[in-house]
């Protein structure tokens, strides 16, 4: 056969499986746009490939809802969709605010067809993802409304929870005495059990964020303090851990705790890491099969955002009584921050392909050496070198994912890491848009 009718043959082919696989119907567009989401889904390890997948979905969800503007699926369906865009596809944060303010408003016009808990949860934790970006790029009265947004979403939520799941139990309890199914009871009460706990902790990550918000009323800090309390007593202390820690800093800065409280909690994470098995670092296969290995991870990275909190906290807390703090004081979070930083040297160790794992650790090598003690000016060379190349590290992690906001930021941090060094002429590991640039800077 000639390479032309071959190519004529597989032309032909193509077209054909488009015919295909194009929607025919509307329904057809509705499944397509689920199926392109649940792609999304699926390659959410690759945050640009996830962004096309869930690109499509958003399409799909469009040419649907322009045909049925009144199903409240489609609408739940592409809020949700906007959420996920913003967790999973590592997208700078001013475009992130957009999708998820995007995904409030059509959040609300799902509730504004049908009362649903589950619309209620994802509407909380979209005002919980604003307050956040927003706290971290230093505007805290942006984030109070949403905080006092997300609490009330989960509030809702709470509620409807409860009513959805009494009405379903009774409508299996029907069908099971009538005798036309069997029903797994056992089953749908760990699904409510599990639904209460996932509404719980999440009411937990509100509070945390609204414990740490100065601008949040202290008679509402203490209603919301008792609300938390309860609720969290049902749950292991560390789903609750983020809360835990806000509350304690919001005491020890106020001077109504003093520091013991923090140090208990911050043990939690010792105790918990003793009881996992060694992870045998001698045995590379092993280690990286180890079943426990993402939870060592997730336990030493969490510890050492606490360290790190702790270190900053106590000298707060002392500069509130001193313009300076005293040198006893300083080496305590020198020496915290080295606590930190083992940590995440063993995290890194554990896992070397871990971006995020690495810029912590050179950011904290920088943090370091803002302490005003000999030994940080002393190990102030070592500390940023070792940060120079924590970034390069991370870079080539990351190289093959050029546009999204963590390659953004190694690039810009070591960008500035070469001026503290005094390197010149600055050598950039990549160009990237002024957009992303500023974007970046405007959270530092």
């Amino acid at each position: 056969m000639s390479n032309s009718r071959r190519e004529i043959l597989r032309e032909a082919a193509k077209a054909k499986k488009a015919k295909q696989q194009k929607p025919q119907t509307v329904d057809d567009v509705f499944e397509e746009a689920i199926e392109q989401e649940e792609s999304g889904d699926r390659w959410r390890l690759d945050p640009e490939k996830c962004y096309r997948f869930y690109d499509k979905a958003s399409k799909a969800y469009d040419e649907y809802l322009a045909a049925k503007p009144n199903d409240f699926d489609a609408w739940f369906n592409k809020a949700r969709l906007y959420l996920n865009m913003v967790s999973n596809c590592d997208m700078l944060s001013s475009k992130s605010n957009q999708y998820l303010q995007s995904s409030i408003d059509l959040h609300q016009k799902a509730l504004s067809l049908e009362t649903n808990s589950e619309a209620y949860f994802n509407l909380a934790q979209t005002h919980k993802y604003l307050a956040e970006n927003s706290t971290e790029s230093g505007y805290e009265q942006l984030a109070l409304p949403h905080i006092q947004a997300a609490l009330d979403a989960c509030m809702k939520c709470s509620v409807l929870q409860q009513e959805e799941f009494l009405q379903k139990k009774l409508e299996l309890e029907q069908i099971f005495f009538s005798g036309t199914a069997n029903i797994d009871f056992e089953k749908f009460h760990a699904n409510v059990s599990q639904a209460d706990e996932d509404s719980a902790v999440l009411l937990g990550e509100i509070a945390a964020l609204a414990a740490g918000t100065s601008s949040f009323m202290d008679s509402d800090y203490e209603n919301l303090s008792q609300l938390v309390q309860s609720v969290s007593e049902k749950y292991d202390v560390l789903k609750f851990m983020d809360w835990h820690l806000a509350r304690e800093k919001r005491l020890v800065l106020s001077g109504q705790h003093s520091e013991q409280a923090w140090v208990n909690l911050l043990q939690v994470y010792d105790d918990r890491l003793s009881q996992l098995p060694e992870l045998n670092l001698q045995n590379p296969l092993q280690a990286s099969n180890a079943p426990t290995k993402p939870i060592h991870i997730q336990l030493l990275c969490d510890k050492a955002d606490a360290f790190v909190d702790f270190a900053e906290t106590l000298i707060q807390a002392h500069m509130q009584q001193s313009s300076t703090p005293s040198v006893e004081v300083l080496t305590r979070a020198w020496n915290i921050y080295g606590q930190a930083a083992k940590a995440l040297k063993l995290a890194s160790t554990y896992d070397g392909s871990r971006t995020r794992i690495w810029i912590s650790r050179a950011d904290l090598e920088i943090q370091r050496t803002n302490i005003p003690l000999a030994i940080a000016e002393n190990s102030k060379s070592v500390l940023l070198n070792n940060a120079k190349v924590m970034y390069e590290r991370a870079y080539k992690e990351t190289q093959t994912r050029k546009t999204t906001r963590t390659f953004y930021e190694i690039v810009v941090k070591h960008e500035q890491l070469q001026t503290k060094l005094g390197i010149i002429p600055v050598t950039c590991l990549a160009v990237i848009p002024n957009e992303a640039k500023e974007d970046i800077l405007e959270s530092l």
